[in-house]
């Protein structure tokens, strides 16, 4: 059981390697420098065997890089690379613990709510942190974590991390986002912080006595190999526990994420939820089913085919399943999941190794504190097939929907929330960008800022007629894969808008050639839209990129 919060007393611990591994070899590794919180050190810690070379990022070691196909993952991180962010210290999170148990223990919840001085409560997000804790508690109820290895699997800024730390437990985290391995570590010193990434988990096998991931298994590009990973390095007798992970019917398709996130403000802005299909918790179940003692847990459930009884049911509130009676029925429906397993014994799986580098941890963390350079670094990355992708296009993807894109509707335009990327090449003979925007219709003021490889290029009040924009090229060289980004910023108001009224409709893009005499007055035109925009930028800057904890990502 974990107790409470008052009396307890930490020491911060130096950085231990001792059960770290290289995750190309899987040989040990060595640091070779001292951390720095406020530094990156390239190449401060090595492998070994064999020439692998990894970073401390703010005091942080990071054992692993980046790939292609982590480019999701990468949007994310940018999405919450603001300098301003709200990231939450020591004792925000203490009192936010301190909150929850009290909501949970309050003999009249409604009635705590409105009465708690404290404005978390009322905060739109609290119900979401509300049901992690409590899917949390229930699946350890019976559990001490006292004195045991535990590893903290997607930490984010450390909430499930203090838990896990005030019930007297020897913390690590793993986090892949080393501006959230960097707050983290200030807000919660007493885990050992380690950056890595969940499918290629940076450990010796058998080495934590429990796994915990809390609400981030589905921000994972691969859950099945992540579950793998945990598994793999737990002890024979160790526990496993995951909570508060979405996920689809094993029968539906990806578009069914689609139209659930086609009007999340979060997702459009970045946050990579996913809702990752049945069969990708329950593969790897089955797979080690004879080494595991397996509970399941859902806090709500749909179109669930109850057995015996004819029709589809939605289930609210907490209910525990038997893994081998029920997994079918689970698998039929949608909702959200907690795993909870013991090891018995070694899965006997063997470590995963990282073959492909497509940029360093360090080297993406340097660009985090500036904007500009975060995007740009974004569109060397970008798999070919996202390079100017037909617009407005007939099918959704991923990567268009993290970056601001609602689905195609068969129209010749598409819908975009508050912020939409494209990823382009420039051509060897054309020098502007052109297309055209309209708002939605709104009470609100607004202009669209154009920003080529985030710097800021053009500046332009909204209407709701149709508007041509025409951007200049001359800073990309032709052939260049560039990044073109539109901001839509509405004017301060005393009330906030709308999700429709922060939505705006691009149609017709393509590629131009000026004639010298227009492309001198564009330039022109394009450097005063600068001067005159960057107050407002500033401010879009504040705002519309602020994403938080307070979403529900990890």
């Amino acid at each position: 059981m974990i107790d409470g919060i008052e009396g307890a007393t930490f020491q911060r611990t130096l950085v231990d390697l001792e059960d770290c591994q290289c995750v190309r070899c899987r040989a040990p590794v060595l640091l070779v420098a001292d951390p720095d919180p406020d530094t990156i050190i390239r190449s401060a810690i090595k492998c070994s065997i064999c020439d692998a070379e990894y970073d401390l990022i703010w005091g942080v070691p990071f054992l692993g890089a980046y790939d292609r196909e982590d480019i999701t993952g990468l949007i994310e991180i940018a999405a919450n690379a603001r300098a301003d962010n709200l990231y939450p210290d020591g004792p925000t999170i203490r009192r936010l613990e301190c909150l929850l148990r009290a909501y949970h223990e309050a003999p009249d919840r409604r009635a705590f709510v409105e009465g708690e001085p404290d404005e978390f409560v009322r905060a739109p997000w609290f119900s979401n942190r509300y049901d992690e804790w409590l899917h949390f508690t229930e699946l350890t109820k019976d559990l001490s974590f006292s004195g045991l290895s535990v590893l903290d699997v997607g930490a984010g800024t450390g909430f499930d991390t203090q838990r896990l730390v005030v019930a007297g437990a020897q913390v690590t985290t793993l986090e892949y986002n080393p501006m959230l391995c960097r707050n983290g570590n200030k807000a919660v010193p007493e885990a050992r912080w380690i950056g890595g990434l969940a499918h290629v988990l940076p450990f010796a096998s058998g080495t934590f006595d429990a796994v915990c991931c809390n609400a981030a298994l589905h921000h994972m590009r691969d859950v099945s190999a992540a579950l793998e990973e945990m598994l793999r390095v737990l002890k024979p007798g160790g526990w496993l526990v995951t909570t508060g992970d979405s996920y689809r019917s094993r029968n539906s398709s990806i578009d069914t994420e689609f139209k659930v996130f086609n009007r999340h403000p979060a997702v459009l802005l970045g946050i990579n939820e996913s809702l990752p299909s049945f069969t990708a918790f329950e593969t790897v179940l089955i797979r080690h089913r004879p080494s595991l003692d397996i509970r399941l847990l859902t806090g709500v459930l749909y179109r669930a085919p109850l057995r015996g009884l004819g029709r589809l049911y939605d289930i609210a509130g907490l209910h525990q399943w038997d893994f081998d009676k029920d997994r079918k029925m689970l698998g039929d429906a949608s909702g959200n999941l907690g795993i909870r397993c013991r090891l018995l014994r070694s899965t006997g799986s063997a470590p995963p190794r990282q073959r492909e580098v497509a940029i360093a941890a360090g080297d993406y963390a340097t660009t985090l504190v500036d904007y500009p350079s975060a995007i740009q670094r974004l569109a060397a990355l970008i798999p070919t097939d996202h390079v100017d992708r037909e617009f407005p296009g007939a099918e959704q993807t991923k990567l268009e929907l993290l970056n601001g894109w609602q689905s195609p509707d068969g129209s010749d335009a598409r819908t975009a929330f508050k912020r939409a990327r494209w990823y382009l090449r420039r051509p060897p003979s054309d020098d502007l960008l052109s297309f055209q925007v309209r708002r939605r219709p709104s009470a609100y003021p607004s202009c669209l800022n154009v920003l080529i490889n985030g710097q800021h290029t053009s500046h332009c009040k909204m209407i709701s007629d149709w508007l041509p924009i025409k951007i200049p090229l001359t800073s990309v060289a032709p052939g260049d894969i560039f990044v073109c980004e539109l901001q839509l910023e509405c004017e301060p108001a005393a009330t906030a808008p709308s999700f429709d009224e922060e939505l705006f409709q691009v149609r017709r893009r393509h590629f131009e050639s000026a004639e010298p005499a227009e492309q001198a007055r564009i330039s022109i035109e394009s450097e005063k839209r600068s001067f005159l925009g960057s107050a407002t930028l500033l401010r879009k800057f504040r705002s519309a990129f602020r994403v938080s904890e307070n979403s529900g990502s990890q």
